[in-house]
């Protein structure tokens, strides 16, 4: 794979490029499971992880290869998957949003 041509499968972190294999899976159907996002993911590679944080719409999705997250990414961006049109990215890495403070009641 020429590098050059898929900026959108590395990640440039701290001068270090790294492979993304994981995918941002948004306007999930707040009922999906995480069994039904692999079921669904699974025709384009190997999935190795999957996280569907409940009642938020989102999750994520870990393949083997860069090349695999980019098949699924180009097949299910836009398609309909539990009744809502699936947007489908890569995740990018999470940062330090350093100390939070404490929520106060009033």
């Amino acid at each position: 794979m020429d590098r050059s041509d898929a900026t959108h499968d590395f990640l440039l972190i701290q001068g270090t490029l790294l492979e993304n294999k994981k995918l941002f899976l948004g306007n999930l159907n707040h009922s999906a499971t995480k069994d039904q996002v692999r079921e669904v993911c699974e025709p384009f590679g190997t999935v190795t992880d999957v996280i569907v944080l409940e009642g938020k719409g989102f999750g994520f999705v870990e393949f083997s290869s860069v090349e695999e997250a980019s098949k699924a990414k180009a097949a299910l961006d836009g398609q309909d998957f539990l009744g809502r049109p699936l947007k489908v990215d890569f995740a990018k890495p999470r940062t330090d949003r350093g100390e939070r403070r404490p929520f106060k009641r009033f």
